[in-house]
């Protein structure tokens, strides 16, 4: 499946922009910019091009209402800052940062004289995780094109996602393309066996499971999903026995997790297998990753967590790709597409 980039959007055009700003943040302070950062040659290829950019995006779980805590203005810095720091960022570059949605007067004339413009996050809205028509209208109504450079919430059906595709032309960003690619070629032709270690706390992602059955040669379940999951409903999937404190998977499982990885040829790893962050949660997560980083298979780790998790053990550069999504990854490998895909 061939997605349509950013070179193929004419010159001089308005074109609005979602991206992944959910950053970590610590009293203001940016944590970790790297989603900004794959995002950065997609914006510089428009810049190029003379095109108009807003910017749109939701930073963590503000519930439809306003909270300064969750204001994207540090992203928006933070973004100002690496696009003027890069040589390749055409300039002279202005932009501004938008408090609001509601007022499209000053969004209007905030494009006549500005290149990039970024507004408020979407999630102070109610309508945007409820997929308004109202709120995907009007973010369009700015724009003759859409973006999406947002790959890790391109599984949820919200106004910015999949609202804003049915209104516009969609195109999507390099790493968008990237991460899709990645992943489906896993579906197209993998090599096998293949196996997903599937983990972590979110009980939702076992929703994906029966669909993950007709894929995967494997299926190891861990983290607190074996709480979730009594028994086995497939030969194919292996439930772990967690410790008693359930903060890790217990040696037995640990030794069966490791036979099957050692006679992989691909390994898809979504969640960590522990709670790593604690002193008795570190073992298994730790074997499990120097199992998975030093197999001869082709390696995929996806979400957060599970990047943060080979991170601690200084081993994330040792995996053959690593994709932010956690939800989308699962998502595609289920049903061989995305609801922010225009078929």
């Amino acid at each position: 499946m061939n997605l349509p980039d950013a070179s193929t959007i004419p010159e001089n055009q308005t074109i609005l922009i979602r991206l992944d700003l959910d950053l970590p943040l610590e009293s203001g302070r940016i944590l970790d910019n790297s989603r900004l950062k794959k995002s950065i040659s997609t914006l510089q290829k428009l810049l190029a091009k003379k095109s108009k950019l807003i910017i749109i995006g939701h930073l963590g779980r503000p519930g439809g209402t306003t909270n300064p805590s969750f204001s994207l203005r540090p992203v928006y810095t933070e973004l100002l800052s690496l696009l003027n720091s890069n040589p390749k960022t055409p300039k002279p570059l202005s932009s501004v940062f938008l408090p609001t949605l509601e007022d499209k007067d000053e969004i209007t004339r905030a494009l006549i004289t500005n290149d990039l413009i970024m507004l408020e996050n979407l999630r102070f809205y109610p309508g945007e995780e409820l997929n308004s028509p109202e709120l995907s209208s009007n973010l369009a109504s700015f724009a003759s094109y859409f973006l999406n450079d947002a790959f890790g919430t391109s599984h949820r059906h919200h106004a910015s996602i999949t609202g804003l595709k049915d209104l516009l032309p969609t195109f999507y960003g390099d790493d968008f393309i990237k991460e899709f690619k990645a992943i489906f070629s896993l579906i197209e032709n993998p090599s096998r066996p293949l196996t997903l270690i599937l983990a972590g706390g979110k009980k939702d992602k076992l929703n994906y499971l029966p669909d993950l059955i007709s894929l995967f040669d494997h299926i190891l379940i861990a983290g607190l999903l074996p709480t979730f999951l009594p028994s086995s409903p497939d030969p194919k999937v292996q439930i772990a026995t967690l410790t008693q404190d359930h903060q890790d998977i217990d040696s037995t499982s640990q030794q069966k997790f490791l036979s099957i990885i050692k006679d992989s040829s691909t390994i898809i790893w979504a969640g960590p297998v522990s709670n790593y962050t604690q002193p008795t949660g570190q073992v298994g997560n730790k074997k499990i990753a120097l199992a998975v980083t030093s197999s001869s298979a082709y390696t995929l780790i996806g979400g957060g967590d599970t990047e943060a998790s080979l991170t601690k053990l200084n081993l994330e550069k040792k995996v053959d790709f690593v994709s932010y999504a956690g939800g989308a990854l699962l998502h595609l490998l289920s049903y061989k597409t995305l609801p922010a895909i225009k078929i």
